[in-house]
């Protein structure tokens, strides 16, 4: 939903940051994390398909950060890129070159939700109950994804990465918090106020947005 994994790196949010900052803890200093690995939703199509996700796992191997896979989503059901003629090139070139990763589904277009908000705006107007309409339009597509996609597959390989079997999980209560951990020499990160940071973003000469 953000465009590309990239967005946010400006100031430390981009994907591959947060992949890192969200996974388990490894050491006993409660330092160091695993990064999670990651799942990548890609576009349909058979060459956009997988140009697109080797340049947005790239980035994600880049800084460590394992990606298990793709999902592809809105493929047509019929044409020449269809769902089953994607699948089929698609798969098989995960099979051939990315024998440690795998494609988990190939998701077809709903046609109920195509396009939905506005739908759901003009019906809306109409005096119809539009959370009735999008939860009917969600569960739509929840079905659709588990006919179209391997979940347990997707939950295994995650396992399989982290090692959940192996490593032991940290209680609520012994979980720290970032202002407990002493610097040890190193400089504490600087806790500012929404406020402070806009005014110091003024001084510098950035103009309101």
């Amino acid at each position: 939903g953000v465009g590309y994994p990239a967005v946010g790196s400006i100031c430390g949010t981009d994907n591959a940051s947060m992949a890192r900052a969200c996974g388990p803890l490894i050491s006993s200093d409660h330092q160091s994390r695993n990064p999670a690995p990651v799942l990548l939703v890609g576009k349909s199509g058979v060459g956009d398909a997988v140009d697109s996700f080797n340049l947005n796992s790239a980035f994600f191997e880049l800084v460590g950060v394992t990606v298990l896979g793709g999902i592809f989503n809105r493929l047509p059901l019929d044409g020449y890129y269809s769902l089953e003629n994607c699948k089929a090139a698609v798969g098989s070139y995960f099979d051939q070159f990315k024998p440690g990763q795998k494609a988990f589904g190939f998701i077809p277009e709903v046609p109920e939700i195509a396009k939905s908000r506005e739908k759901n705006t003009e019906e809306n107007s109409d005096g119809n109950n539009v959370l009735d309409m999008e939860l009917e339009q969600a569960n739509k597509f929840v079905s659709t994804f588990e006919e179209h996609v391997d979940v347990d597959s997707i939950i295994k390989a995650a396992r399989d990465h982290c090692k959940l079997e192996d490593r032991s999980i940290l209680r609520p209560e012994k979980r720290i918090k970032p202002n407990d951990v002493k610097s040890n020499g190193v400089a504490k990160p600087i806790s500012l106020t929404r406020e402070q940071i806009e005014q110091s973003a003024k001084k510098g000469g950035a103009k309101g947005g």
